[in-house]
């Protein structure tokens, strides 16, 4: 590999609105020390703040640190739906992740892949190049959805007959945070037309079911990352599903019913990822669509919302679509984009790398 020297640290990172996670190895050792997430947050601390209150001289706080102490600090986001928000921000916590990765060999040069949202405008992707130099020796930007392809791939049955391998020949539908990204992979990096972005995801979600308790219960003071919780253990596309959960509201223990307030967004998300999964169908090629209908993959935290993958795959069959197969990647989903990201940082040719000068 040109350039590159063969036991540097290859970093597979999915930059994310909310979470990052990152997938690493010291040449082709995978090193658990490399392999880790961290929430997407900078933390800056205000100018005066009474010393002693934090590490004398902090300036930020990033990740876990941030959360932790948030109501100290002014918080900064990266990335806010899918996009990028604060480009200072976006240094400081790629700066954050290149310290992680250096404290057992900081003589290594890290090389670096990064999932970016598909539809990244040309400014975002130059932000996000910008921030890159100067931390990590080398590094690619790759679609994210490419990337969560690359990762479900089981490269152990590449060579079996009847395996149908996803980054051949398929639809993938990323629910993430900010947005939801669709994109027809077939065998190489896709392109604008290939790609669909809905700003519509989990966030929007939480603020949907935050924004109907709030109505039902006008005591209702708890925050937007309380909802997500919530969500992430009842949120459903059953209609009518009733579901109690025990909240604390000043001081007193409720049980509210959340059932309503979390699956009308979830339909109407899903409506959203049923339209823009058939119009991307439809611009594929006949000779390929009879095979990507069958392989139509969901990622992303909303790909763990009970049953929405069934209910993408019964509303296809009713708009006629021929044996349609509508899969949920799993719970590994959360590191499907930074393990593809590691694995073709091990196999990216010498042309795909940009410098950190």
């Amino acid at each position: 590999m040109t350039g590159l020297k063969d036991n540097g640290t290859y970093l597979g990172i999915d930059f994310g609105t909310n979470t990052t996670v990152v997938v690493g190895s010291i040449g082709r050792e995978v090193n658990a020390s490399l392999d880790f997430s961290i929430p997407t947050v900078v933390g800056e601390v205000p100018k005066d703040t009474v010393l002693g209150v934090f590490d004398l001289g902090a300036k930020y706080l990033v990740g876990d640190d941030a959360v932790r102490d948030s109501d100290y600090l002014d918080i900064r986001h990266p990335l806010r739906d899918g996009v990028i928000h604060d480009v200072e921000a976006v240094g400081i916590f790629f700066k954050e992740i290149q310290k992680r990765i250096q404290r057992e060999n900081p003589e290594n040069p890290v090389y670096a892949v990064i999932g970016i949202p598909a539809r990244t405008t040309e400014a975002d992707r130059s932000a996000v190049g910008k921030s890159c130099r100067g931390i990590f020796e080398k590094f690619i930007l790759v679609p994210e959805p490419f990337l969560a392809a690359l990762g479900y791939r089981d490269d152990s049955k590449l060579k079996t007959g009847d395996y149908h391998d996803p980054v051949r020949n398929s639809l993938i539908v990323d629910i993430g945070a900010g947005t939801t990204d669709l994109c027809l992979i077939q065998g190489k990096f896709p392109t604008d037309k290939d790609t669909f972005s809905i700003p519509v995801a989990g966030d929007w979600i939480d603020e949907k079911a935050l924004e109907y308790l709030k109505s039902v219960y006008p005591e209702f003071d708890l925050t937007v990352d309380d909802i997500r919780k919530i969500k992430e253990a009842h949120s459903t596309v059953e209609r009518g599903a009733k579901s109690s959960v025990e909240v604390v509201i000043k001081g007193k223990r409720r049980s509210i019913e959340v059932g309503t307030a979390l699956s009308d967004p979830v339909h109407e998300l899903l409506t959203k990822i049923f339209e823009a999964v058939v119009e991307l169908i439809e611009s594929s090629p006949s000779r390929l669509s009879e095979i990507l209908v069958k392989n139509i993959f969901l990622t992303g935290g909303g790909s763990q919302i009970r049953y929405i993958d069934k209910a993408l795959q019964d509303l296809l069959v009713k708009q006629g679509f021929d044996a349609p197969v509508c899969r949920s990647v799993g719970k590994d989903y959360f590191r499907l984009v930074a393990s593809g990201a590691w694995k073709f940082s091990r196999t990216a040719t010498p042309d795909f790398w940009q410098s950190n000068i």
